[in-house]
C-alpha cells in the first residue's frame, strides 16, 4: 500500500517545474492519501541534484489494525470420560471410572475475554479498508449452569459434572447413580444428566440419557445417549445410539449410530455400525469380523476378517447425509452475509440521520443560548422536545442493528469453523483404513468414490483413495489403492 517514484529530471530542471510535474503525477494517478510533504520535498531535492531515483516511497496508506479475537479461559480441569485401557490385555478396567469434571454449585466454570475491535485502515485512494474481523465467541449458559458480570462469567448452580457439548457451550449434569443393574427393580431410565450404572441394561430395558457410564449392554437392551457412552465390558444384541463417543471392550451382533469416535478394545462382531467419527480397534489382538461400517473419518484394526455370508464392508469418508449438511451450511452462510450487508446499509444510513439530528440539536441548544433569540425560545425548546425522542429512538435502532450485526457475525464465523472440519474430510485420500494384521479376501472396502475388493488376504496395510491418470482421452479417475501401514497407525 504504497506509491513509489522512479526516474530522474533533464539537469538544471527548475524546482518549481519538477514540484509541479511531481504534484501532477500524484493527481493523475489518483493518490489522496498518505502523501509525506516531507518525502515530496526529499524527491525534488534528490532530483533537483541529479539523483536518479529507484522505487522511492513517496506515499503511504495506512495499513487496517485486526482486533484480538475472543477467547475462553477455563477455570475448572474438564476431561472426557475415558477409561484407561490395558496395554497388555487390551481390556477396559471395569474399577477405572474414569476422570471426572465434578463441580458444586456456585463454582466459576470459564471466563470470556472478548473480541476486541480492530482499526480501519485507509488506501492510497482515501478508501477505508475495513480490518479483518476478529473471531467472537459467546458464553452459552446450558442446565446447570449461568452466566454472570453481563454473560462475561459462567458458574455452576448445581452439583454434577461439567460437559462442553460445544466451544462456547457448557452445562453442569446432575449424576443419577444406579448400584446395580436396569432391571425391574428400576424400570426404564430417562434421565438429563449422566448415569452411572454399576451393574447391566438387562434385555428389554431402554436407557435415556445425556452421558452413560454402564458395565454392560445385554440382548435386546435399548441405549440412546446424546453425549458419551463408556461401556467398561461388552455390547451385545443391543441397539445403541450415541451423539457422542463411545467406547467399550467388545461389541457383538449389534447396530449402533455414533456422532464421534468409536474405541473397541477387543473385537467388533458381526455389527453395523454408522460413525461420525473414527473406529478405532486397539489391542494387539482386535478384529473386525464379518460387520458393516461406516466412518467418517476412518477405521484402524488389527485384523478384519471377513467370511461366510455378508463378510466385512468398511465404507469410509463423507456420506450423503454429511454432504447435505454441508452444502446447508454454505447457504446459510451466504444467507447470514446477505442479512449483514443489507443490515450495515441500513445501520450507516441511520447513522447519518442520527448525525444531522445531533447537529440540529447542538445548533438549537446554541440559539436558546443567544439573547437575540429569546423572543423565540418557546418554540425552541419545542423543537427541542420533538427532536429529543427521535433521536434516542434511532439511538436504540443503531444499537439494536449492531447487536444484530455481531450476533450475525458470531453465527457465521461458527457455521465456517464446521465448515471448514466437514471440508477437511472430503478432498481424496483425507480418510484412511489402517490395518495392522491381516484382511482376509472379499472385503469390500468402499470411498465416497470408488471401491476394491479383496482378491486376497493382505497384511500390514493402509488404503485409502487416490486419483490416478486415465487414458489420454479420458480425465483422471479415483480409486482405492493400498500402501505399507502408516507409521501414525503402528503402535
Amino acid at each position: 500500500m504504497t506509491a513509489r517514484i522512479s526516474g530522474a529530471v533533464p539537469p538544471g530542471t527548475d524546482r518549481l517545474v519538477i514540484q509541479e510535474r511531481i504534484t501532477n503525477l500524484i493527481q493523475s494517478k489518483g493518490i489522496k492519501y498518505g502523501v509525506s510533504a516531507e518525502r515530496v520535498k526529499g524527491v525534488v531535492d534528490a532530483l533537483a541534484t541529479g539523483d536518479t531515483l529507484d522505487g522511492v516511497v513517496i506515499a503511504k496508506g495506512l495499513e487496517p489494525v485486526p482486533g484480538d479475537d475472543a477467547r475462553l479461559e477455563l477455570l475448572v480441569d474438564i476431561h472426557s470420560l475415558t477409561p484407561e485401557v490395558d496395554d497388555k490385555t487390551g481390556k477396559i478396567d471395569v474399577r477405572d471410572r474414569g476422570r471426572l469434571p465434578l463441580v458444586t454449585a456456585g463454582t466459576p466454570l470459564v471466563r470470556l475475554y472478548p473480541a476486541t475491535k480492530g482499526k480501519s485502515g485507509r488506501d492510497l485512494f482515501d478508501k477505508i479498508i475495513p480490518p479483518k474481523h476478529a473471531k467472537l465467541l459467546r458464553l452459552i449458559a446450558g442446565r446447570g449452569v449461568e452466566l454472570r458480570e453481563g454473560g462475561l462469567l459462567a458458574v455452576s448452580t448445581v452439583d454434577g459434572m461439567v460437559s462442553r457439548p460445544e466451544e462456547d457451550t457448557f452445562e453442569v449434569l446432575e449424576i443419577l447413580e444406579i448400584d446395580g443393574d436396569v432391571d425391574f427393580s428400576q424400570g426404564h431410565i430417562n434421565f438429563p444428566g449422566l448415569v452411572r450404572i454399576r451393574g447391566a441394561v438387562l434385555p428389554d430395558f431402554k436407557v435415556r440419557c445425556k452421558n452413560l457410564e454402564v458395565e454392560a449392554l445385554e440382548p435386546g437392551s435399548m441405549v440412546e445417549v446424546s453425549g458419551d457412552l463408556v461401556v467398561h465390558g461388552g455390547i451385545l444384541r443391543a441397539a445403541v445410539k450415541v451423539g457422542g463417543s463411545a467406547s467399550a471392550t467388545y461389541i457383538s451382533q449389534s447396530r449402533m449410530v455414533c456422532g464421534g469416535d468409536l474405541t473397541v478394545a477387543n473385537e467388533l462382531l458381526q455389527s453395523r455400525i454408522q460413525c461420525g467419527g473414527a473406529i478405532r480397534v486397539t489391542s494387539a489382538t482386535g478384529r473386525i469380523v464379518n460387520s458393516h461400517l461406516e466412518a467418517v473419518r476412518g477405521v484402524l484394526t488389527n485384523d478384519l476378517v471377513s467370511s461366510g455370508k455378508g463378510g466385512s464392508v468398511i465404507r469410509l469418508g463423507v456420506s450423503p447425509a454429511m454432504l447435505n449438511r454441508l452444502y446447508e451450511a454454505k447457504r446459510n452462510v451466504e444467507k447470514y452475509r446477505k442479512e449483514r450487508r443489507q443490515l450495515s446499509e441500513l445501520i450507516v444510513g441511520q447513522r447519518e440521520e442520527l448525525d444531522t439530528m445531533e447537529q440540529e440539536m447542538r445548533a438549537t441548544l446554541t440559539l436558546l443560548k443567544d439573547p437575540r433569540e429569546a423572543h423565540n425560545a418557546d418554540n425552541l425548546k419545542a423543537q427541542l422536545n420533538m427532536i429529543r425522542p427521535l433521536r434516542e429512538n434511532l439511538k436504540a435502532g443503531v444499537e439494536e442493528g449492531e447487536k444484530r450485526l455481531e450476533d450475525l457475525l458470531y453465527i457465521e464465523q461458527k457455521t465456517l469453523r464446521r465448515i471448514q472440519e466437514m471440508e477437511a474430510l472430503i478432498p481424496v485420500g483425507a480418510v484412511w483404513l489402517d490395518v495392522r494384521g491381516t484382511a482376509d479376501a472379499s472385503t469390500e472396502i468402499k470411498g465416497p468414490n470408488s471401491s476394491i475388493t479383496l482378491e486376497s488376504s493382505k497384511r500390514a496395510f493402509s488404503m485409502r483413495e487416490v486419483e490416478v491418470k486415465g487414458p489420454d482421452d479420458d480425465g483422471p479417475r479415483i480409486v482405492m489403492r493400498a500402501s505399507p501401514l502408516r507409521e501414525v497407525a503402528r503402535y
